[in-house]
């Protein structure tokens, strides 16, 4: 990250991760210690490992906001449950699960759900980012929408490739 001032990197948590106090104060102190600019580390949540245990990912969220680093709230929408803990996470972007976006050129009940989820986010100042975005018509529809941002191979393959693994890509905005 320092040879790469341009670059923000985010690092998936997972739910077993949130349970163990000593790996996030180290996370913590190396962030601190790092020298790095904190608003160009972001990290990412599912929403899944986010309710399970929604008082110890608020608070983490709090803190790793604190420092200045940015939140994601990840494979959003799966749990219909989720509209509600928008108000409680305090996170800056809200990653739309890909199950939605893969047809969502076809699929008017997926296009609905993104859309209230979108304005949902917009409405409490989160951002959006929509995961798999396959080709043009996909991204065309989330443009309409007024997504923010979208991720996947349409818009970019991933730039450190043995590094990043599964469906990861380069995220793009979209507006």
């Amino acid at each position: 990250m320092r040879e790469r001032p341009e670059l923000k990197l985010f690092i998936n948590l997972s739910g077993v991760t949130l349970g163990d106090e000593a790996i996030l104060e180290l996370i913590e102190s190396n962030i601190r210690d790092s020298g790095i600019d904190p608003s160009r580390i972001g990290f990412e949540i599912t929403e899944t490992a986010a309710v399970k245990d929604i008082l110890r990912a608020e608070r983490w969220v709090r803190r790793f906001k604190s420092l200045g680093c940015l939140f994601a709230l990840d494979d959003f929408g799966i749990g219909f449950s989720s509209f509600s803990y928008l108000r409680i996470l305090p996170v800056d972007y809200i990653k739309i699960d890909g199950s939605f976006i893969r047809d969502v050129d076809k699929e008017p009940v997926h296009l609905a759900l993104i859309q209230a989820i979108n304005t949902i986010a917009n409405t409490l100042g989160k951002k959006t980012i929509a995961e798999f975005v396959e080709n043009e018509d996909i991204l065309k529809v989330l443009q309409a929408v007024g997504i923010d941002y979208g991720q996947g191979f349409y818009l970019g393959r991933p730039a450190l490739g043995k590094i990043m693994a599964g469906h990861n890509s380069i995220i793009g905005a979209l507006r």
